[in-house]
C-alpha cells in the first residue's frame, strides 16, 4: 500500500496502539531484569489485555 497509493493514518489508534505496546515492552524488560515472576507480574499483563480489549471495542 505504502509503495502504490497514499494513505492516512488515524492518530488516535496509532498512539493508543503504540503506548500500549511501549508499556507492555517496558514490563517485559522489567520482568526480564528482575528475572522473577510473581503472580501477581501474570495478572497485570493479562488486565492489561482486557484494558486494551476494552478500549478498542
Amino acid at each position: 500500500i505504502l509503495l502504490t497509493q497514499n494513505f492516512r493514518m488515524l492518530k488516535r489508534p496509532f498512539l493508543r496502539d503504540s503506548f500500549i505496546y511501549i508499556l507492555a515492552v517496558a514490563c517485559a524488560f522489567n520482568l526480564f531484569f528482575s528475572k522473577h515472576i510473581f503472580i501477581n507480574h501474570a495478572i497485570g499483563f493479562v488486565l492489561q489485555y482486557f484494558v486494551y480489549i476494552f478500549v478498542v471495542v
